[in-house]
């Protein structure tokens, strides 16, 4: 059960983020075809401080979404999992309009003045409203359909929705519009129709808007105010070298960075997207008291995401350059080569203890992920604050890979110490998949034909991939013979 569902899961969230992302890839290959990098590193920028303010907004709601309907639906009590559901979408709602009303103060202190001089305060505005309100409805209805096990509608609402309708978008604005007006309209318009479809999609599950009772706002926000710190912090991590290399760089260097930091993110989105469909049943198993279960599922999520993982990026190495170009010229450097290297071995190595920040969030021990990630938060923060002024966007690259690195190895001492050895994502598939990925990179890193690497990596990951997951296999060739037949 725990795997067929894991599987399930993961394929449809997989899908939809492989979709995303090839898709989002597709939009900055026409992006840059319409407008410089120097003002495509603007928009980005722009983005990312978006970004922050909606996870303000979301006020770490999203995540006690995922963990009650799960857990209230699974207690076979959806009524009171509709109420909470509700009573977060109010609560998020109360925290936009607080923000819009601080808005002004907003974009004179965060934007740098070479921002300002391409954004006056309406065309802000016209970003603004609707990520600080439509954005965090959006993911929580996305949270929404996790917490039910309908990875497929979030999956749809998530990853496939906002891609489709900005390529429509880019193709149609900006070919007549080629400034940051038109850029700023193609995020907000697809994000518009995005949220109208999941929010039809969400009510036709009878989870739909009702009248606010607020008796459930004390028990979420319990919950979730740990979580407030935990984002912003993690959004730090992930955004705090674009904002500091648009504070301290140049434009250009945030659009050349984000298109590193894209292609790097390639690593993690099997792991992502896997973690994503584990956190409700982490919780079942956790309010359960089902330790053996937990164990099991973690193990087998932990080998089978870092042999995907690891899968990846060999082949992401051994193609970096090709990658690269399809963005332009521009990007095929070796700096750009560098900073995308280190960028996807962390992201790599951050695999390496499982699923654990999901563990610790559904098992209610929010205030251990609040901590590490505010240790997290704050190497960064230093470290980007010293090395990009000397080292640009190598400096980025290392301050961020570092900071990460740290973080998530502290999951292994979370692991050991606060779960006392009962969780722990050790085994022998553990350990062969590790082996197998560090030989197979040592034995491409010194042959010197692209070809060849790519047929010798693909034949030993296939090879030990087939070893490890035959039975699965096996079930999956059952049951498309029994279809076939019928």
């Amino acid at each position: 059960m725990s795997k067929s569902y894991l599987a399930k899961g993961s394929f449809f969230l997989f899908a939809g983020m492989v979709f995303n992302m090839v898709i989002g890839y597709v939009n900055t290959v026409l992006v840059l075809g319409f407008v410089e990098v120097s003002l495509y590193g603007t928009i980005i920028f722009l983005i990312t401080i978006m970004e922050v303010i909606a996870a303000i907004s979301r006020q770490g709601m999203h995540v006690a979404v995922t963990k009650y309907i799960s857990e209230y639906v699974g207690k076979g009590d959806k009524g009171t999992a509709k109420k909470i559901f509700n009573d977060s979408k109010w609560f998020v709602i109360f925290v936009a309009i607080v923000l819009t009303v601080v808005s002004p103060f907003i974009y004179k202190l965060l934007l740098p003045h070479k921002i300002i001089s391409h954004i006056s305060y309406p065309l802000f505005l016209i970003c603004f409203i609707p990520c600080v309100f439509l954005n965090p409805l959006l993911i929580l209805n996305q949270n929404g359909f996790m917490g039910l096990r309908l990875s497929a509608l979030s999956s749809i609402t998530g990853f496939f929705l906002q891609p489709v309708f900005r390529i429509i978008c880019i193709l149609s604005i900006l070919a007549i519009l080629p400034t940051i007006t038109g850029l700023i309209y193609v995020q907000i318009v697809p994000l518009v129709l995005a949220y109208l479809i999941s929010e039809i999609l969400i009510n036709n599950k009878d989870f739909g808007f009702t009248l606010p009772s607020f008796k459930h706002t004390k028990l979420l926000y319990k919950f979730s105010a740990p979580l407030i710190g935990t984002e912003l912090l993690m959004l730090s991590i992930d955004k705090m070298d674009k904002v500091f290399l648009g504070y301290m760089a140049t434009t250009e260097s945030v659009g050349i960075y984000n298109v590193a930091s894209k292609i790097a993110f390639i690593v993690v989105i099997p792991f992502w997207a896997g973690a994503q469909v584990l956190a409700p049943l982490f919780s079942e198993y956790w309010s359960k008291n089902q330790i053996k279960q937990l164990n099991e599922i973690y193990k087998y999520s932990s080998y089978l995401f870092l042999f995907i993982a690891g899968s990846v990026v060999i082949f992401l190495w051994i193609n970096i350059k090709l990658i690269l170009g399809v963005f332009g010229e521009q990007f095929v450097n070796n700096e750009a080569v560098v900073v995308t290297t280190i960028l996807s071995l962390s992201l790599f190595l951050t695999i390496l203890p499982g699923c654990f920040s999901q563990l610790i969030r559904m098992s209610g021990k929010t205030y251990l992920s609040t901590i590490n990630t505010f240790l997290i938060g704050s190497l960064n923060f230093v470290l980007n604050y010293f090395l990009i002024p000397e080292y640009g966007m190598l400096g980025a690259a290392i301050a961020t890979a570092t900071a990460v690195l740290c973080g998530h190895l502290n999951g292994f001492i979370i692991l050991k110490f606060i779960y006392k050895g009962t969780v722990s994502p050790f085994s022998y598939n553990y350990f062969l998949v590790l082996a197998t990925i560090s030989g197979v990179s040592i034995l491409v890193y010194y042959s010197p034909n692209l070809i060849l690497d790519n047929v010798l990596a693909f034949f030993i990951m296939s090879l030990i991939g087939y070893v490890m997951f035959r039975s699965e296999l096996s079930k999956v060739m059952v049951k498309l013979r029994a279809r076939i037949n019928l």
